[in-house]
């Protein structure tokens, strides 16, 4: 079982003397379209180059190294990364990835996208796995987690 948060080690490549943090999320339902998951990984320190420390922990992530991130063999990367702002707060980067799951179960084929967004400002740098959510439906949440959730200064 791993454990939620960054190690020291993935924290110092990606912003040095960061302290890493996260949780799992699950929404349980009895309908199956209904039921969702979220994984979320942070580290909160000083951060002088947002934009550098979003594509370092996106690359992190790309390359499969943060584990509750990382990609097996029945899933790949649909089309780059797409870079915007979060409304509202200057100098706040976010990068997002879509991905999609597909493996022949029997006779079928069961497969779900899944997407992934990192966001990072001055203070904080945080990466967001949704399952069965679309980017843009997780570009919303990204926006709403940033909003309410960032460390100040």
């Amino acid at each position: 079982m791993t454990r939620p948060g960054i190690t020291p080690e993935d924290a110092d490549r990606i912003v040095g003397n960061a302290t890493g943090t996260g949780a799992n999320y699950e929404r349980r339902s009895e309908f199956p379209e209904a039921q969702n998951r979220l994984v979320v990984r942070a580290l909160h320190g000083e951060v002088p180059d947002p934009e550098g420390a979003a594509r370092r922990m996106m690359r992190s992530i790309e390359r499969n190294e943060q584990v509750p991130f990382q990609v097996g063999p029945h899933t790949e990367w649909v089309g780059p990364a797409r870079y915007s702002r979060v409304e509202g707060t200057p100098g706040t980067a976010l990068i997002c990835r879509d991905s999609r799951y597909s493996e022949v179960v029997g006779v079928e084929i069961v497969s779900s996208r899944q997407a992934t967004c990192v966001w990072a400002d001055r203070s904080t740098v945080a990466a967001i796995k949704g399952y069965d959510i679309t980017p843009d439906e997780l570009v919303d949440l990204v926006a709403e987690f940033h909003r309410t959730a960032r460390a100040r200064g």
